[in-house]
């Protein structure tokens, strides 16, 4: 067997600092160094390395070397003008042909409302109560194009300036009922009291015969709240169904009129 090498003689060629460069390979060196950097810093990338967000309102440039083309109507075989002839309308000599039919016919219906209380027979009688109650209804009757509908005013002792009143009505006997705002009639105050104006209507399923609507008013001031209520026994409106013509009799017919046995004026003659 051959002999393994002494480890003392492989030390030297381990820890052997290499040889330095010559000046000529240094300076080699240096210049591709410098060669590097200019390359790099002529070196200009056409578009950006990180993405950038592009703005929807920025507009796109557009290139004016483009070509841009102009063409007319009539080198296309279309024409250039087009007329268009109107006529005149006539106008109307009255203004009165100007007027629009805005008013619709009354709706027939088969049933009327009047109110079941009675009212103030006279004005002494009604700012009596006013001042008594403090408010009171003044009048109710039915509308025009409503037949199922009541217009009513109400009057209250002008108290104080911040006053309201609300009609409280219900179409049940009271298992449920609807405060109805009142409006102010401009104009109204006497010098001692106001007038307020509400109106009240039958609605589905309570027309029929004999249907009824009973109301309450409220009239609120700052300092207290007053009612209303027709000396404990509530105002209320009847809807009652209209009375039907009697049939008339009907006429006879031709076909029955021909049907009918003629009498003859002659005389049977008898013989002798």
């Amino acid at each position: 067997m051959s002999s393994l090498p002494d480890p003392s003689s492989l030390v030297p060629a381990l820890l052997q600092v290499p040889e330095t460069l010559s000046q000529g390979a240094v300076a080699d060196v240096e210049e591709e160094e410098e060669e590097d950097d200019a390359y790099r810093v002529h070196l200009i990338p056409r578009s950006s390395p990180t993405p950038r967000k592009r703005s929807c309102c920025s507009e796109e440039i557009e290139d004016p070397s483009l070509d841009r083309k102009v063409s007319f109507a009539d080198t296309c075989g279309l024409d250039l003008v087009e007329v268009k002839y109107f006529e005149e309308f006539p106008f109307p000599e009255s203004p009165g042909a100007l007027e629009l039919n805005v008013h619709k016919e009354i709706p027939h219906s088969p049933f009327f409302i009047f109110p079941a209380f009675i009212l103030p027979a006279t004005q002494a009688h009604l700012l009596d109560r006013i001042q008594q109650d403090k408010v009171e209804v003044e009048s109710i009757q039915p509308i025009e194009d409503d037949p199922l509908s009541v217009h009513g005013l109400v009057r209250v002792l002008n108290l104080s300036f911040q006053k309201s009143v609300y009609v409280r009505a219900t179409l049940d006997s009271w298992s449920t009922h609807y405060d109805h705002p009142a409006d102010y009639v401009a104009g109204s105050s006497d010098g001692t009291s106001d007038q307020f104006s509400f109106r009240l209507s039958f609605a589905a399923p309570t027309i029929y015969d004999g249907a009824r609507i009973e109301f309450v008013v409220r009239y609120e001031t700052p300092d207290a709240v007053y009612w209303a209520n027709n000396g404990g026994q509530n105002y209320s409106v009847v809807c009652k169904l209209k009375e039907q013509p009697s049939p008339t009799p009907k006429a006879f017919s031709e076909a029955e009129e021909e049907l009918k046995p003629l009498k003859s004026c002659l005389k049977p003659c008898t013989s002798r």
